[in-house]
């Protein structure tokens, strides 16, 4: 036998516990108020006039009958049923820039670890959606294959860091490529492709990579991150000190956001683009207003154990307690 609410059993105890306080303080009480109203001797005949083992009886069957309710409110279940897990979702794959420019710190505590905490809180929302992860820098890597399994994915993410791929520069183009690969065998007629970067692209056709994507029914949803105004990209020394990043000149790097990549990049494969703001990356828009909408793919997955629901018994039991303790109230005066 298992509980569905095992919790509601330590509320249990607790409610015991504090219903026999309760009988026990009450007895002494009704014994001081017999004893104030008459003498000893009185008292002895006046309790003649009460049924003392029917009362006792009466609120054992009380205590009972909470124990049992409180039992039923805890769902035992014994015995169960195989059941098929049918499933309708999305197939979505997250592409998630780790170039050093994502450490700039325009968004607390930086580009990339905003990004990991907004893509980590989206998966909660998920139910049925087949999920994949990507890091691309100067190339790309599926870090996480499509699966349901999001407690792997979000192990993936948490691992991501601006050293997960070891080409470095920025190639929105390679991010493309590699989702096209981890979409391969899907069935899904919607492939969903959110890609998260602050769009500075230095390397290879981003043209070409989306048409391959769109001939592939790959709908690519981009978010920019970052602000257009520029930011410094941070850089920690082995001692611990923080410099900033500069170029071959000496100066200062100023990494800024390029919505225009990632603009033509979404309206040429039918998807959208998404600014982030300091509130989050506007996933839940996203999910609720665009990807809700499109056509779901139904899954079989593994088969699942349903165990059968039994607080009919205890609940049964307690309607029966009660029933027994209303009628020995009737008898407590005879």
């Amino acid at each position: 036998m298992r509980f569905a609410e095992p919790e509601i059993l330590v509320y249990l105890a607790i409610a015991v516990a504090a219903l026999v306080a309760f009988c026990f303080i009450s007895e002494a009480a009704r014994k001081k108020a017999v004893e104030r109203f008459a003498e000893k001797p009185l008292a002895g005949k006046i309790s003649l006039f009460f049924d003392n083992r029917a009362r006792i009886a009466g609120v054992a069957l009380g205590l009972a009958a909470v124990v049992c309710m409180m039992l039923a409110l805890a769902r035992p279940q014994w015995g169960f049923r195989w059941k098929e897990n049918k499933k309708k979702g999305l197939d979505i794959v997250v592409g998630l820039d780790t170039s050093r420019s994502m450490l700039a710190e325009d968004f607390r505590p930086n580009r990339l670890e905003f990004a990991k905490e907004e893509l980590a809180s989206f998966v909660k929302t998920l139910d049925g959606d087949r999920i994949g992860l990507e890091a691309f820098s100067g190339s790309a890597f599926l870090e996480c294959p499509i699966t349901v399994d999001y407690k792997a994915y979000t192990l993936a993410l948490k691992s991501v860091t601006t050293e997960s791929i070891s080409k470095q520069g920025t190639s929105i183009s390679s991010a493309i490529r590699e989702a096209v690969k981890g979409f391969e065998g899907a069935e899904a007629k919607n492939k969903i492709f959110v890609l998260v970067s602050d769009g500075e692209h230095f390397e290879g056709d981003v043209k070409k990579a989306a048409s391959t994507a769109k001939k592939e029914g790959i709908k690519i949803f981009t978010i920019g991150i970052g602000s257009p105004d520029g930011a410094k990209i941070p850089v920690t020394g082995e001692d611990g000190s923080v410099t900033y990043a500069k170029d071959k000149d000496g100066k200062t790097v100023m990494t800024k956001l390029d919505e225009k990549t990632l603009q033509y990049i979404a309206e040429e494969t039918g998807g959208e683009y998404l600014r982030a703001s300091d509130t989050g990356l506007g996933l839940d828009y996203l999910y609720k207003e665009k990807l809700s909408k499109f056509e779901k793919r139904e899954s079989k997955d593994d088969m699942v154990k349903v165990y059968e629901e039994r607080f009919q018994f205890p609940l049964a039991l307690a309607c029966i307690f009660l029933a027994l303790g209303i009628f020995l109230r009737m008898r407590y005066v005879r």
